[in-house]
């Protein structure tokens, strides 16, 4: 009789919000985050940061890893908001008071009783407010009574995949925050190799990965430029070749996974590109005078000609239609 072995050890090592107790080739981007909020712990201001970068190269996993160690090592208080799951004004000042503590009912109390109770615990107390995907928000009001009553004792980091959103921010909460840049850059073949293959060390069983399968998995989470690409695909591999009665994950079972997993191909756009596609995203549709306006109050510096050759681009990759001949309304596909 064939005895099979147990592939998949633990399988919340694979998921994507697990934090690692060592976060790979991102030391530059740990050591400037900790260098913002250091001051806070020797009672002078901090520097407050605004984080961008791809989906999937690890700033919510940075932030989570040094808010983490503030939480085990002090009393600073360190709160995470992510605006996607929480993007009215009301729910994020609901979420902040249920971390620290103080519960409100989710309808039949107002605002700006639940922020005075907020700015009160937090006035006179140090604390690192982390709101990820902050684009996600529907305004960033928010932002306002946070940076002018807390600034003294709190670190503020905001998080986006889209550096020119910094550029959309009121003035107001800009002047105060004075928010300094971090890009986290994209991963490259080799960091992207590492990566995945401490998750399979942690996650599976010794040797059940074979070779051609985790090079192929590598490929697929480097192209998509997004690890949590390759965690999938580990794991769905993994549950295939269990399936299956596997001794080993296989090249053929990542295939399968593959033909499972949704991946959205974004091509990759430069800088300028980037900001005409995230105004289309955010409008749905727009006419192309008011895009091309848009474009440049934003930061965009290029001309009317450069414009349209970026449309045409975005067209070809089927990321947007272009409608009409002579006053053109772009829509998002």
């Amino acid at each position: 009789m064939v005895e099979f072995r147990q592939i998949i050890r633990n399988e919340e090592i694979l998921d994507p919000n697990w934090i690692p107790s060592k976060i790979l080739h991102r030391e530059r981007e740990l050591r400037e985050i900790k260098e913002s909020i250091k001051p806070l712990f020797d009672g002078r201001r901090a520097a407050n940061l605004f984080i961008y970068g791809r989906t999937g190269v690890g700033k919510t996993a940075c932030v989570k890893y040094i808010l983490k160690e503030i939480k085990e090592k002090s009393d600073v208080a360190a709160i995470y908001v992510n605006c996607w799951e929480n993007p009215k004004q009301h729910s994020i000042f609901l979420e902040i008071a249920r971390q620290i503590g103080r519960i409100f009912p989710s309808k039949g109390v107002r605002s700006d009783d639940v922020q005075e109770v907020i700015l009160n615990y937090l006035l006179d107390r140090k604390s690192v407010l982390v709101f990820d995907e902050i684009d996600k928000s529907e305004k960033q009001d928010f932002l306002y009574p946070i940076a002018q009553n807390l600034m003294k004792n709190s670190c503020i980091i905001l998080i986006t995949n889209y550096k020119e959103f910094i550029l959309s921010l009121d003035e107001r909460v800009l002047s105060r925050l004075m928010l300094q840049n971090l890009e986290f850059k994209d991963y490259e073949y080799e960091e992207v190799f590492n990566i995945l293959k401490e998750r399979v060390r942690l996650a599976l069983s010794p040797r059940v990965m074979s070779k051609k399968a985790f090079e192929r998995i590598v490929l697929e989470a480097y192209k998509a430029m997004d690890i949590r690409v390759g965690l999938s695909l580990i794991l769905n591999s993994a549950r295939i070749a269990e399936f299956e009665l596997s001794n080993q994950i296989k090249e053929e079972h990542v295939e399968k996974a593959l033909e499972k997993l949704s991946i959205k191909k974004e091509p990759k756009l430069s800088e300028q590109e980037e900001l005409v596609y995230r105004i289309i995203k955010e409008k749905k549709e727009i006419w192309a005078k008011d895009l091309y306006d848009m474009f440049v109050e934003r930061g965009g510096s290029v001309g009317e000609r450069s414009f349209r050759n970026y449309l045409r681009k975005l067209e070809k990759y089927g990321l947007i239609e272009i409608l009409g001949e002579k006053r053109r309304k772009i829509r998002l596909r």
